[in-house]
């Protein structure tokens, strides 16, 4: 399971809509995990070479993107990248590229490159099982993956 503070997914969703260009959107989850949940922290935008139906970290800049995870004791939960309209399956390209071929890895497609997309739910939410990647349903989602209130104020 992947915790995800609101403030993060915003956060995330606002990256992704101030990028002006037609081209793919990635980004990275880090955290920590405690009791086997993941907890999201952090929000690692690499360096990538971005391209209207894909994008491509390459080596260096895959090691650039996770010199901070050692440093502060993170964990990398999961890839999140944008398509341009509302196709959210993973291409043979996107399953081969993936930032992890590791059993559990989540890889999270967001339509549209952000536009109108507020929950998780709109996306589409991918785990890497032993036979390959597979796509996860609303429910299925909701097994993996929690979002959260950042703050809650009463006042």
């Amino acid at each position: 399971m992947m915790i995800v503070p609101q403030l993060f997914w915003d956060a995330l969703l606002h990256r992704f809509l101030t990028d002006r260009t037609n081209l793919e959107r990635v980004a990275y989850f880090d955290g920590v995990r405690a009791g086997g949940a993941g907890v999201v922290t952090t929000v690692t935008v690499p360096r990538a070479k971005r391209h209207p139906r894909y994008f491509r970290v390459a080596a260096a800049d895959m090691s650039a993107a996770g010199k901070h995870l050692l440093e502060h004791g993170l964990q990398r939960l999961a890839q999140v990248y944008s398509h341009g309209d509302t196709f959210v399956d993973h291409s043979e390209t996107d399953d081969g590229w993936a930032y992890s071929q590791r059993p559990g890895s989540l890889s999270i497609v967001v339509p549209c490159h952000g536009r109108d997309v507020t929950r998780l739910t709109q996306c589409g939410v991918h785990i890497r099982r032993e036979t390959g990647w597979v796509r996860l349903d609303e429910g299925e989602i909701a097994k993996e993956i929690l979002t959260v209130p950042s703050s809650v104020i009463l006042a």
